[in-house]
């Protein structure tokens, strides 16, 4: 869809609004994770927004009637104000109309690259017996991230013959909102931490492509990995990649 803006919206006449194909971010009422996305249209009061994505880089549907926290970047610092989900389109664009004051924000967005970061996972698996008991085993699953911020990591997994639907055992594999232990290897040493499986991805190949969530990440680890991402991104951009 190409990017539209109405005449009373153009960039730097009015700082109720985000321009045009700028980054925004949105943190549903009652939230702590924010969701990102471009601008597509302003027009009449109204923000279009492409569909928004997770701190692991997935597309995330949102529902009419949703309050958010709006946030952008004015010319005069960061702005933010209370929206309403208004539509929902097709492809998942969201249409939201601010109804609440516009005011500098304080929130500070999540950094995210792509990371080639070797990672181990960690987890209890319920293992069924003959005898119809239940025991725990622990699984140990090997790969790299595919992305990285501070928010979370996108990582593929080598295969593993515990989650191997015509081999391994039933209940091995954890399911959408488990908890695991997350081992990232970055620059500075191991940094060990609790994450949230959020989504299991399919794969053409053998791999495992799991979306995690951390949870209570510490604000020195959250240093650590935005520290880590930024030193790839300069690596990129010296490379020409970004």
């Amino acid at each position: 869809m190409p990017t539209t803006q109405s005449e009373d919206a153009r960039p730097g006449t009015d700082t109720a609004h985000p321009e045009v194909s700028s980054r925004v971010v949105l943190v549903r009422l009652g939230e702590d994770g924010g969701l990102t996305g471009r601008v597509r249209q302003v027009e009449r009061g109204t923000v279009l927004v492409s569909r928004p994505l997770d701190e692991t880089g997935e597309a995330v549907w949102l529902r009419s009637g949703d309050l958010v926290e709006l946030s952008w970047q004015a010319a005069d610092g960061r702005r933010s104000a209370r929206a309403e989900l208004r539509d929902v389109d097709a492809d998942g664009s969201c249409r939201l109309v601010v109804v609440g004051p516009v005011g500098l924000s304080q929130r500070r967005d999540a950094v995210r690259a792509p990371a080639g970061v070797p990672v181990t996972i960690r987890f209890a698996s319920g293992v069924a017996t003959y005898s119809g008991d239940s025991v725990h085993a622990v699984v140990e699953l090997q790969g790299a991230t595919l992305d990285l911020s501070e928010g979370g990591a996108r990582c593929a997994l080598r295969p593993h013959p515990a989650l191997d639907p015509a081999t391994g055992d039933a209940g091995a594999a954890p399911g959408v909102g488990t908890t695991v232990e997350l081992r990232l290897e970055l620059d500075t040493g191991l940094l060990v931490t609790a994450a949230r499986l959020v989504r299991v991805h399919r794969s053409t190949d053998q791999r495992h492509v799991w979306s995690l969530a951390f949870v209570d990440l510490p604000e020195r680890a959250a240093d650590r990995i935005r520290a880590h991402v930024f030193s790839l991104l300069r690596t990129a951009r010296a490379r020409g990649l970004v």
